[in-house]
């Protein structure tokens, strides 16, 4: 039996990847009789194996990561002559942790947008808040190097972030395997959606800008002005919605974008499945499990050229790919997504594709990757 403390932001809250992904974890270390430590601001208070974590009450991070890896190396310095394996669920956050020989460490790296983001001219084109974004992803990343160093092994989520942190983050190739998330959920048996020219796209994220909402309300303008009623529908939260409502009143994009604010697990996937498109033509997404659970629930996904989506999504086969710059481009997409012949093939190719991300290839991945460390 081996003792694994397992540390991430979110445990409870399934409608996160990471949460969802610690869930997956948890259980099947379990299940292999291994010890598991919960450490987390999202789990319940009930020592010894989940260590609840205080949240800071100010942060100058988003998500309040710094401060939690603080708090993370202080309860994990305490455990350290009692645990084997250490696995941060979101690397960045073993920052300020101590590593010791006889423990193995973990860590999870779920993007590279500190790196990819770091020109001024994609700042300045696409964020309103550019400024303040290229100072902390410059820190972030020189953070993000100094945390990555700390860790035997690193899980990337795609072979594009895997790469990424083998030339941008001066690792070791040979420290670094891509494990692919699971889909979100299985495929869902749902009645066709019947296609009226009252269409609706949904968006899903929290970082409005970088997901690629500002170019995806320009291509509804264009579609609207053609004549096709269509509007976007959101689900998530940004600082920076204030601005961008009234970004879209000075434009004059009225009427595009119902904003739905933070929804429950289930709320989303009505919203999703109640849409004709899900579309999140993001700047740079290194994964995007959104795409899959769009797929499982049988709605075409618009997705980006950009990071690690092409790896999910091949062009016109399970979904398109477009180019967030290129505003026509996106448009032209969505208006295939509508035509019903293109449609059911997408459809039927996505729900083959969350098929190649299932729960079962997922855990049988990461219980040999535990096992082979055990052997360590």
């Amino acid at each position: 039996m081996k003792r694994i403390a397992l540390v991430t932001s979110t445990y409870k809250n399934i409608t996160s990847g990471v949460g969802t992904y610690a869930n997956i974890l948890v259980d099947a270390l379990i299940d292999r009789g291994n010890e598991v430590f919960i450490i987390s601001p999202d789990c319940e208070d009930k020592p010894p194996h989940f260590i609840k974590v205080n949240l800071p009450i100010f942060s100058f991070t988003p998500n309040k990561w710094v401060e939690l890896s603080i708090r993370y190396s202080k309860i994990l310095e305490k455990m350290r002559d009692t645990i084997h394996i250490v696995h941060f669920l979101d690397a960045r956050e073993a920052l300020f942790f101590k590593k010791k020989k006889d423990v193995f460490v973990i860590g999870t790296v779920h993007d590279t947008y500190s790196w990819d983001l770091q020109s001024q001219s994609i700042l300045k084109k696409h964020f309103f808040d550019w400024k303040k974004r290229l100072i902390y992803y410059f820190m972030l990343h020189k953070l993000e190097k100094i945390a990555y160093k700390k860790f035997d092994l690193i899980l990337s989520n795609t072979d594009f972030v895997r790469e990424r942190l083998y030339h941008f983050y001066d690792l070791p190739e040979e420290k670094i395997k891509t494990v692919y998330l699971p889909a979100p959920l299985e495929t869902i048996s749902c009645k066709e959606r019947e296609i009226k020219n009252n269409y609706k796209i949904s968006f899903v994220g929290g970082n409005f800008q970088r997901k690629g909402l500002l170019q995806l309300i320009k291509a509804v303008d264009i579609l609207r002005k053609e004549g096709i009623n269509i509007k976007i529908v959101v689900a998530g939260r940004d600082k920076n919605q204030k601005i961008i409502e009234e970004w879209m009143r000075k434009e004059g994009y009225t009427g595009i974008v119902d904003f739905m604010g933070h929804l429950r697990r289930e709320e989303v996937k009505k919203m999703i499945m109640d849409s004709d498109v899900f579309a999140m033509p993001s700047i740079t997404e290194a994964y995007g499990l959104v795409y899959l659970e769009a797929m499982a629930l049988g709605v075409p996904v618009i997705g980006t050229i950009e990071g690690g989506t092409k790896e999910i999504i091949i062009d016109g086969e399970n979904g398109f790919l477009c180019n967030p710059d290129d505003v026509i481009d996106i448009a032209g997409k969505i208006k295939k997504c509508l035509d019903k012949s293109i449609r059911n093939k997408l459809i039927k190719n996505g729900f083959e594709t969350v098929k190649r991300y299932s729960k079962i290839k997922f855990v049988e991945e990461m219980l040999m990757i535990y096992e082979d460390v055990n052997k360590i």
